[in-house]
């Protein structure tokens, strides 16, 4: 009875190290799985991160193209104004009247 008893407790012993084995294990895996969730958690503050600055630089990048349109409209009219204006000067000299002033005016003097 005594070496029944003995090999009794010496199995308890031997179960009660798996599960002390076994417990530790499940520490190590939970503790794991922790870490993971955690860096998932971290991934997905860093895809929020991310895809608010990708909306900051889409908005960026619509009001440069608003502005350059503006912009290229702003020289679309000062070249026409331009146009314009040397027509106009042209039509108020009168070339060909300030050349015969000019004219005019050497014959005099010579």
């Amino acid at each position: 009875l005594s070496n029944v008893v003995e090999e009794l407790r010496a199995r308890i012993v031997d179960m009660a190290a798996k599960d002390e084995s076994i417990l530790a294990e499940v520490s190590a895996q939970k503790d794991a799985t922790q870490g993971v969730s955690e860096m998932w958690s971290s991934l997905d503050a860093l895809r929020d991160a991310l895809d608010e600055d990708r909306a900051k630089v889409e908005a960026a990048a619509k009001e440069l193209e608003a502005q350059k349109a503006a912009h290229d409209d702003g020289i679309e009219r000062l070249t026409r104004s331009m146009a314009e204006l040397k027509e106009n000067l042209a039509k108020e000299l009168e070339p060909e009247r300030f050349i015969a002033q000019l004219e005019d005016h050497k014959a005099a003097t010579s």
